[in-house]
């Protein structure tokens, strides 16, 4: 599975980011956001989301992780970025929340996911960034999307996790 290149925003995009950002709009956005994305990405089998259509934020993939507790398929819309060794990386800023995303509990519990991106999916193996790839990852994604710096701000404490996918061989199961 390979991410698109990503492009940059045009200047109406960027002018949304601004508004995007705004705590009022991010509050409703954390709450609305997974309930629009989540069926229009299954739908479309990852070939459709929102942050490209309005954001111009390409990537945007369906992760399904299995319930920490419930042990029932969970699907999270997330903002992608390419690894360094052909994975796929996520950031989990949970929109600025003080807390880590749901997926991140999953994916502690149960580190291996399937991908849904550009029409295929795929199943990878999820673990924690070291020092070197966060710190490397975070610089791409924040210059990429100025959103993940005002997310950082708004956390408090919180260290935001940064997620690298490895994909599975073909033949392997869960």
């Amino acid at each position: 599975m390979q991410l698109a290149q990503s492009t940059h925003p045009n200047a109406v995009q960027l002018q949304l980011h601004k508004v995007f950002r705004r705590r009022g709009v991010a509050m409703v956005l954390r709450h609305v956001m997974h309930h629009v994305d989540t069926p229009l990405l299954q739908k479309t089998h990852g070939k459709w989301s929102l942050p490209p259509l309005v954001g111009g934020l390409d990537n945007t993939i369906l992760l399904t992780t299995t319930g920490a507790r419930s042990g029932k398929p969970r699907h999270s819309p997330l903002l992608a970025h390419p690894a360094d060794d052909g994975g796929i990386v996520v950031i989990g800023t949970n929109f600025g929340r003080s807390r880590h995303p749901g997926w991140y509990y999953n994916i502690r519990a149960y580190p291996v996911v399937d991908v849904t991106y550009g029409g295929e999916t795929q199943r990878f193996i999820a673990r924690e960034a070291n020092s070197a790839e966060r710190n490397r990852y975070w610089a791409r994604a924040s210059a990429e999307c100025s959103g993940y710096t005002w997310y950082a701000r708004h956390t408090g404490s919180r260290k935001i996790p940064i997620i690298v996918l490895t994909p599975i061989e073909m033949g392997k199961q869960r």
